[in-house]
């Protein structure tokens, strides 16, 4: 066999029970191509096609295995694709070769959405005849087998009787193509063949209504997306809250006549099929999503636990990358239950945050009093609606407007700066509302104090600062660099406040609040003996007053706490190899040499292109007069000097700076839908229904292909394939 007949077969991840049709099909079509004398063929392992350089007239055929997991099989093979390349060099698509009609009669039900099998061929030619493309456009029954060069109807195969059907046109073909117009008007006008063409107009039309009401079945996607529950307790004929699926297909149905008159028949309701469909779903997002991130190349995995309502530690799985433009994206794929957290991981920098808050919480009994008897606070107001109704009354009469006292968030410390707020804010009408109900003596006596004031005023101011560095974390496009320039500008507005001056203007509003509301509670301040066996005397001098008891122990304890933790804490988050990067494009000065060949090797890029490069890149950024060197700003100034395709090694490093998190709150937001989503009334829901179902409602952006869906939950199993004539 000549080198221009051979024809290469690239099989990728070939199933082990390929069946014994499909071989014979390929070594049929390998037979037919080496006789015509077929182009080389050149299939790259990334399935890619070429068109062959060759001048011969004879068309080349590409073959190869879909192995991808969209891909459909039928009867346990695989499926195969072939394209022609046409003398012009031009590739001109042909449907799936299984659909080729001298497979038989029984395969041509499986493609009835597709019609004949009409392919575009340089038909080979046999006693000086050979067949002509335009017949099918006269006979749009027609197929044509590039297998055996032989002609069929599709409508006689598909409605194929061993007894009452045209054996040439459905088992043997047609070849005589002398007499091909004879024949083919001859086998049109026959009463077999018109039976045949009316069923499969029927079965046609069944498909087409079958499939728009099995569309219009999208409802799964609309309660889905909202975050609504599908099922009801009782879904059988008689009961008067089916659930919210079938409710809202009874409502669709008496608008629209398809589903009216196909929801006794064709039901598809059940759970197990809202399950299939809600996977399906799942996977055409995720697809979308895989998708996008192979394009960008580059990613981050970032993940965060927590326990949901059935007791279940749920961890949420979220991928970050950036697209050309660097356009960041936050992509959740779901839930996954785990029994074993224990990983090495860097913590997310918001995380970082509730730390630093934990620690001065934690190491100032005071504070740590406060925030116990503020929770108390809320619960008593908030745990009674007659309370509750006490509260607002109060402050309606003092002219002010009815707010209500806010929780204690536990995973958001910085979100308590809210309810410090209220009850600071609120002081003198929440000491009324306690006066007015029976059952508030103890409580009133407990925040009716100066210590109580004192420390609700300190800790208000600090988590006021720390609140804007926590919203400003939570953002999915700031740099690590930003972040730490934030982290550096709260520790130094804290440190500010460690002054006499700012002292004193705190105390003074303490006891301006404790006068206007007839507080008076500076009592002596209790002196600790130091054991005679270790000197004996006092801890405390015996000058040391209570207001200075006040800022030693607690004013300056408090900011010399909260800026070292804030300080040493965020130090452990500073990756060396992050902070080089952002050097490279953040600062006018050059990078060491050392320091370019760390960050190329650690990245795998070229080092002497990012050396050139550079030079160019703090060429251009000197002759900015003034730019702010934020990740943002410089983004721009990249993109708008086209470095993006100039400089493609630092085109990398600059799509992977913005691919590394700064923060999970994407997964924290996650665990929000996941509340809302796994109720007390559906705390049985299953891991695989409840990760489809949140995706479906998180990333509700990503338009999903119903006609795809559609035409793979029907190809799953030979009834649907009858029912629905696909």
């Amino acid at each position: 066999m000549s080198e221009r007949g051979t024809l290469a077969f690239y099989f990728m991840k070939r199933k082990a029970n390929v069946h014994a049709a499909q071989e014979s099909l390929c070594e049929s079509i390998q037979s037919t191509i080496n006789e015509y004398s077929a182009d080389e063929v050149l299939n790259s392992n990334n399935s890619s096609t070429r068109a062959s350089s060759s001048t011969s007239s004879a068309p080349t055929l590409i073959i190869q295995t879909v192995t991808d997991t969209n891909s459909d099989t039928v009867n346990g093979a695989s499926t195969l694709e072939y394209s022609r390349a046409a003398n012009s060099g031009g590739m001109i698509s042909v449907e799936f070769v299984q659909r080729d009609p001298s497979r038989g009669p029984t395969f041509a039900k499986e493609f009835v959405s597709l019609g004949p099998h009409q392919p575009k061929y340089n038909y080979p030619t046999i006693e000086k005849r050979h067949f002509c493309h335009k017949w099918f456009k006269s006979y749009p029954w027609l197929e044509y087998s590039i297998t055996n060069n032989k002609a069929y109807c599709f409508f006689c195969r598909f409605a194929y009787d061993p007894v009452k059907s045209d054996e040439i046109f459905t088992i043997t073909g047609f070849n005589n193509w002398k007499k091909g117009i004879e024949k083919f008007n001859k086998h049109q006008s026959s009463l077999l063949h018109k039976l045949a063409h009316e069923k499969w107009t029927i079965a046609e039309k069944n498909r087409i209504n079958n499939t728009n009401v099995l569309i219009n079945y999208q409802d799964n996607n609309f309660l889905g997306k909202q975050c609504l529950s599908l099922r009801g307790h009782r879904e059988h004929e008689e009961a008067e809250n089916r659930g919210n699926f079938l409710e809202l297909l009874q409502l669709r149905s008496s608008d629209n006549d398809i589903i009216k008159r196909k929801l006794s028949s064709l039901k598809f309701t059940d759970h197990k099929i809202q399950n299939e469909l809600l996977i399906s779903i799942q996977e055409n997002i995720t697809e979308q999503i895989v998708s996008d991130i192979k394009k960008s190349k580059y990613f981050s995995v970032m993940i965060d636990e927590t326990t949901d309502i059935s007791n279940h530690q749920q961890v949420s799985l979220v991928i970050r990358y950036v697209d050309d433009f660097f356009n960041v994206y936050e992509r959740f794929l779901g839930f996954e239950r785990t029994f074993d957290t224990t990983a090495i991981y860097i913590h997310c920098n918001g995380h970082v945050l509730n730390l630093c808050l934990i620690d001065v919480s934690s190491a100032i009994v005071p504070i740590r009093n406060n925030f116990g008897v503020i929770e108390a606070l809320y619960n008593f107001f908030e745990g009674s609606a007659k309370r509750h109704h006490v509260f607002e009354d109060v402050q309606k009469q003092a002219g002010l407007k009815a707010i209500v006292m806010k929780r204690l968030c536990d995973t958001r410390w910085t979100c308590r700066s809210e309810c410090l707020t209220v009850v600071l804010n609120r002081y003198s009408e929440i000491l009324d509302a306690l006066e007015t109900v029976s059952n508030g003596f103890i409580m009133l006596n407990t925040i009716k104090r100066l210590d109580f004031i004192f420390h609700l005023i300190i800790m208000s101011e600090v988590y006021s600062i720390t609140n804007i560095l926590s919203r400003y974390l939570q953002h999915s496009s700031i740099s690590l660099s930003g972040a730490l320039v934030h982290v550096k500008l709260t520790i130094e507005t804290l440190s500010a406040l460690r002054t006499e001056s700012k002292f004193e203007e705190f105390w003074k509003k303490t006891i301006d609040i404790c006068e206007a509301n007839d507080i008076d509670d500076q009592v002596k301040i209790r002196k600790r003996k130091i054991p005679a066996k270790l000197g004996g005397g006092y801890v405390i001098p015996d000058d040391f007053s209570l207001k200075d008891n006040y800022r030693v122990n607690s004013y300056f304890a408090v900011i010399e706490k909260v800026t070292a933790a804030i300080d040493n804490r965020f130090d452990e988050n500073n990756v060396e190899i992050v902070v080089l990067c952002e050097r490279l494009f953040l600062t006018k000065n050059l990078l060491l040499s050392d320091e370019i060949l760390q960050l190329t090797t650690f990245y795998g890029l070229s080092y002497t292109d990012c050396k050139s490069e550079q030079l160019l890149y703090k060429t251009a950024l000197n002759q900015q007069q003034s730019m702010n060197m934020d990740i943002k700003s410089i983004t721009k100034f990249f993109l708008q000097k086209s470095f993006h395709l100039a400089l493609p090694t630092m085109n990398e490093l600059l799509r992977i700076l913005w691919t590394i998190p700064v923060n999970v709150c994407e997964c924290e937001r996650s665990f929000s839908c996941l509340r809302r989503l796994k109720t007390y009334l559906r705390s049985t829901m299953d891991q695989e229904r409840l990760s489809a179902l949140a995706l479906v409602h998180i990333e509700r952006d990503i338009i999903i292909d119903i006609d795809k869906i559609v035409e793979k939950f029907v190809r799953k199993n030979d009834t649907r394939k009858t029912q629905f004539s696909y």
